[in-house]
């Protein structure tokens, strides 16, 4: 089978994935970077570019058979050094039987999803064994923040439950800036979750991952710098808690390249019975310390100091460390001997042979006594001699200390660039799944007015056949209104000629990339990736845009129908919605939509005030004619006109209402 052929590991790493997931988001990742290859292909110039893409087609598809091969039962005859591959390695919700079980639909909740009465969770984000993380808006902060939903089998053990909460609650008291800021640990009902600050960028691990498919291996600077920042962090947070899960997806790069530690805790929960009995993900055991395996008492920060070990003997080699290995110093010249020795030490499988704490092992990987420091000792002995001679320096040297290269801004911009290029291909695999997503949502809402027009067409009953029509008419809008979204985003995205030089810009950055250029590349690719950021900005500002002029039209209708039942007078409200309608007409013609969703939003507020005013107009004159015929002795008439004056004043509320939010959004 062709999990025995192709490693788990470049398999997740060729498909852009940071865990095993479910076989939707492999065969959608596969999807898209195919489509991609399939395009190159019938654009390639040469016979060999034509096979080299071929051949990258064929490992992507074996690729996919080996990630959904490991969501099924293994197959005997594994070795040890493969138990990454079994199923027991895998998150709980790849197992067979798991997504059609109760817990499954606790685990993925679905957009719109409202937690403790103030999150409102507004698109899933993350995957993982842990669980399922969400873009969500807190009604209180009046700001969006990241959700995560815990699965229901780490937190079944009462134990298991009792200890988590007790460190997601420190979690939440840790205050450093290379730690990701929890707020708060919450349960609604039997959903678990934790609330943290919402970051734009990526893992540590997509950033390795991007890396290593353009073939360009992490400095020692920027390891020594990631060193630092989670070494740090570490040392500040082992004075409440250890850590546990130390690992690549656990670190954040953020869009100013600083680094941040996620996810504190949440192994605590997990024994090393649990590990396989729960079937949670085993890939991290990688990354754990010896005496974490064996379940031992008394587990401290040397556990995490062996697994940052791990983590920068993985981040300068491209392998992860196992049974006898070889000296960094062995496998890269270019790394100083006293970080190569300071890395050695925290891996040995004793904890008491490693530092005493983090700050011992961030001293000596950052150069306490090593080769890193000659060049700086070397220029304050200079120094010294100098000014114990009284010998000034030239005064030319400042011209050629400007010359010499600054090798801190070049680490810096070679490490953006390779930051914008992970970013693009994420920003460009969520515009494929949007476009993806867009023709469903036309093809559902299709399926469904066709539905409902059969419904109508077939119904013998009157009062049933009213609601129906209703609900057909609901049903055209949203048709119509989906597949205006799809004709405008193929219009101003996909077929647009903007997207073709922001790809174009992409290919410069990435040949000036190869050709070390670096700061010509990270230049273009950071221009590509906000060109990309802005296309996606579009397609959410389109979406806003139609729907609340979808919107508009149904208050629209309102005001016909008052107008013809009941004789109101729209000049007043023409005359308000006039100049934003107008503006918002202009802007959607000329592909700004930003500043039409804004003039429609003017308009709905118009729109809304205007309802309301008009409204109370004959709420007040139907219930003066109401007095008028109860006086008269038309108690019948009195009670019909006060009726209508209540349904007007609700209607008014109704839609006001609606239209108000709609509006602000």
């Amino acid at each position: 089978m062709m999990i025995l052929t192709l490693d788990i590991d470049a398999a997740r790493s060729l498909l852009g994935l940071e865990d095993l997931v479910d076989a939707e988001t492999v065969e959608t990742s596969f999807l898209a970077r195919s489509h991609e290859l399939k395009r190159r292909i019938s654009a390639a110039p040469t016979e060999a570019l034509t096979q080299k893409y071929q051949s990258a087609l064929k490992q992507l598809a074996d690729a996919r058979d080996a990630l959904l091969a490991a969501g099924r039962p293994s197959v005997p005859g594994l070795s040890a050094t493969q138990f990454g591959d079994l199923p027991s390695a895998q998150p709980i919700y790849t197992q067979a039987g798991f997504a059609s079980s109760a817990n499954a639909a606790a685990s993925f909740l679905k957009p719109g999803t409202i937690l403790a009465q103030r999150y409102e969770l507004r698109a899933r984000i993350g995957l993982g064994g842990m669980g399922a993380v969400y873009r969500a808006f807190d009604a209180n902060r009046k700001e969006e923040i990241a959700v995560k939903v815990l699965l229901p089998h780490l937190l079944s053990n009462l134990h298991a439950r009792e200890r988590f909460l007790t460190e997601a609650k420190i979690a939440s008291s840790l205050s450093h800036p290379n730690i990701v800021n929890v707020f708060d640990v919450q349960k609604d009902g039997n959903t678990d979750f934790l609330t943290m600050e919402l970051l734009k960028g990526q893992t540590l691990r997509q950033m390795m991952q991007a890396r290593a498919q353009a073939r360009q291996p992490y400095l020692v600077e920027e390891a020594i710098a990631i060193a630092r920042a989670i070494g740090m962090a570490l040392a500040y947070a082992h004075k409440y808690t250890v850590h546990r899960d130390v690992k690549p997806e656990n670190i954040w790069v953020d869009q100013e390249n600083s680094y941040k530690l996620m996810d504190f805790g949440i192994a605590r929960m997990l024994t090393n019975s649990q590990f396989t009995q729960a079937n949670a993900s085993l890939g991290t055991a990688y990354y754990m310390a010896p005496e974490q395996l064996k379940g031992a008492a008394g587990i401290d920060g040397r556990a995490d100091q062996y697994s940052l070990g791990i983590l920068l003997y993985e981040l300068l080699t491209g392998s992860i460390p196992a049974g006898r290995i070889k000296p960094l110093k062995q496998l890269r010249k270019d790394v100083p001997k006293g970080f190569s020795l300071a890395v050695d030490r925290a891996l040995e499988p004793d904890p008491t042979a490693r530092y005493a704490d983090m700050k011992d092992f961030v001293s000596a990987l950052t150069g306490r006594g090593s080769s890193l420091l000659k060049p700086i000792l070397l220029g304050l002995a200079v120094a010294g001699a100098l000014a114990a001679a009284a010998v000034t320096l030239p005064t030319w040297w400042p011209i050629i200390a400007g010359l010499m290269p600054d090798k801190s801004a070049s680490a810096k911009a070679r490490s953006g660039a390779f930051e914008a290029q992970g970013a693009i291909a994420l920003l460009q695999q969520r515009l494929q799944n949007q476009e993806r997503s867009l023709d469903g949502e036309v093809r559902d809402a299709k399926s469904a007015l066709e539905r409902l027009d059969g419904m109508v067409s077939m119904e013998r009953s009157d009062a049933k056949k009213v609601e129906l029509q209703r609900r057909l008419t609901e049903a055209k809008l949203a048709f119509e209104n989906a597949l205006a979204v799809q004709l405008l985003a193929q219009q101003w995205i996909y077929a647009s000629d903007e997207l073709v030089r922001l790809r174009s810009q992409q290919n410069l950055g990435e040949t000036e990339l190869r050709t070390g250029n670096i700061a010509e590349a990270a230049r273009a690719l950071a221009a590509a990736k906000q060109g990309i950021e802005g296309m996606l900005g579009k397609l959410d500002d389109i979406r806003k845009t139609l729907n609340k002029k979808s919107t508009l039209q149904r208050v629209s209708d309102v005001f016909l129908r008052l107008e013809r039942e009941d004789k109101a007078d729209l000049s007043a409200a023409n005359a308000a919605m006039a100049t934003p309608l107008g503006e918002a007409s202009s802007a959607e013609q000329s592909g700004d939509f930003a500043l039409s969703n804004a003039a429609y939003q003017r308009a709905g507020l118009a729109a809304a005030a205007s309802l309301n005013a008009l409204a109370e107009q004959l709420a007040g004159r139907y219930a003066k004619r109401a007095s008028q015929m109860i006086k008269s002795g038309d108690l019948s008439g009195g009670k019909r006109q006060l009726a209508r004056a209540k349904e007007l004043e609700s209607l008014a509320a109704s839609l006001g209402a609606n239209q108000t939010n709609s509006a602000t959004q």
